[in-house]
């Protein structure tokens, strides 16, 4: 892979936000760093286009309104019965809210304040552009329910097997960077059994689907064993 001058700026910016980011975990808004400059090297941008021209249903849905990205999903917020995705969320941002954790899809916005043009539903730019911009805010929006349909807690393990879903679902440049980044910190801690159980999931992650292609108004309802079954995601998860 030949790389411009432009590139090897990009693929410099986006290194120097990585190792910004792996000696303080709590700057995570650093992931948004070096995904700004990985989705504008040349050769990672033409792979997405090209995956966009083999499967036009994930440029069709990108296109329009999104739960969690453009509108809340229909049942957040709602009373939730026992054992549902729903109650399970709810409980999850309970926990994560005890534990300060800010709202994922506005801290991206804050620190990456040129995608806010993906939330303009009829943006009359780059559509390229565009699609990548709404493919990243969704990947941040969405990111806690990923924790919940694949099982990842939020250690290092956790964050590993959901960025590697998240990045086979969604192609999304800064998700496997953050998995290798979080491998490599496990691996150099000798945390054989985790490795070893990322090196399984990705294994049995590249033959999931999207959950792109669920109706994401309907999932509250589900149970998490009915959506990992549609995901073909193991029934246990992935930990």
């Amino acid at each position: 892979m030949a790389l411009t001058l432009s590139d090897l700026f990009h693929v410099s910016a986006a290194t120097a936000y990585f190792a910004w980011f792996s000696v303080d975990k709590m700057q995570t808004w650093c992931t948004y760093g070096y995904c700004r400059h990985l989705d504008r090297v040349g050769a990672l941008a033409s792979r997405y286009r090209r995956h966009l021209a083999e499967h036009p249903e994930v440029a069709a849905r990108l296109a329009r309104p999104l739960p969690f990205l453009d509108v809340a999903p229909a049942w957040l917020g709602q009373p939730a019965r026992p054992g549902t995705v729903g109650e399970a969320y709810a409980r999850m941002l309970a926990r994560y809210a005890e534990k300060g954790y800010p709202d994922l899809r506005d801290y991206r916005l804050e620190h990456a304040p040129e995608e806010r043009v993906g939330l303009d539903l009829n943006f009359p730019g780059d559509r390229q552009r565009w699609l990548v911009h709404r493919r990243n805010l969704f990947m941040t929006a969405s990111h806690d329910l990923c924790h919940l349909i694949t099982g990842g807690n939020d250690e290092p393990e956790g964050e590993a097997l959901v960025a590697l879903y998240q990045y086979h679902a969604l192609r999304v440049p800064q998700n496997l960077v953050t998995a290798l980044g979080a491998f490599g910190w496990l691996a150099a801690r000798r945390r054989r059994a985790s490795t070893a159980n990322i090196r399984r999931s990705w294994a049995l992650i590249r033959r999931t689907r999207s959950y792109l292609e669920l109706d994401l108004d309907a999932v509250g309802a589900m149970t998490l064993s009915e959506v990992r079954h549609r995901l073909a995601l193991p029934d246990r998860g992935l930990m």
